[in-house]
């Protein structure tokens, strides 16, 4: 005979009557705790949760249309370095061109003829998202001719481009002068209400 802390006889029901592996095996078949969810309790998480989605949506879209904006002057000062850069360590000049109306912004040698101004390989070419409007000062010369040339020197053409979305909030990329480097800059640093 076997017995299990003191419960007599297991194989007869124990002293009180109770086999322990009858009551494991209803625990386990379930007569007690579950082992998962129902379908109608996970398609009802995924009615709330495309509930909320539905309505919180709406109101992050002006932060994501900021946000574009914010990433569409990095990568314009991100191309304005990298032609700086090149200009100086190939001992060259480069072009930023900048064409408005196709929101497109590429680099070229300044060996090549204006009209076959081809990219240069290492740099592919930056389209601005279309939400977002873009303007130019710069002098007359330079606003004509459609390019921003970066010199051997380290010097540049100043300008400033001002990028806006859909809020109507202004980023500026700006050099002032032809020894500074472009950056996003504040408005009321450079002294301007905005280009427009």
């Amino acid at each position: 005979m076997v017995s299990v802390l003191g419960t007599g006889d297991v194989r007869a029901g124990g002293a009180h009557g109770c086999d322990p592996w009858a009551l494991w095996g209803a625990v386990r078949a379930g007569g007690g705790a579950r082992g998962g969810f129902t379908l109608l309790e996970l398609v009802m998480v995924l009615l709330v949760v495309g509930v909320l989605l539905g309505v919180s949506l709406p109101t992050l879209r002006p932060f994501v249309s900021g946000r574009e904006v914010h990433a569409a002057a990095g990568e314009m000062v991100a191309m304005t370095r990298l032609a700086r850069s090149l200009a100086v360590s190939e001992a060259r000049v480069y072009r930023l061109h900048v064409d408005l109306e196709l929101h497109e912004l590429w680099l070229s040698h300044e060996e090549l003829p204006e009209d076959e101004a081809v990219p240069v390989p290492v740099a592919r070419p930056i389209v601005l998202p279309g939400d977002v409007a873009v303007y130019w000062e710069a002098d007359d010369e330079t606003l004509r001719r459609g390019y921003v040339r970066f010199y051997p020197n380290g010097r540049s053409d100043p300008g400033v481009f001002e990028l806006v979305g859909r809020r109507g909030e202004p980023v500026l990329v700006a050099a002032r002068s032809a020894s500074e480097r472009y950056a996003v800059r504040e408005a009321a640093a450079l002294g301007l209400g905005g280009v427009r």
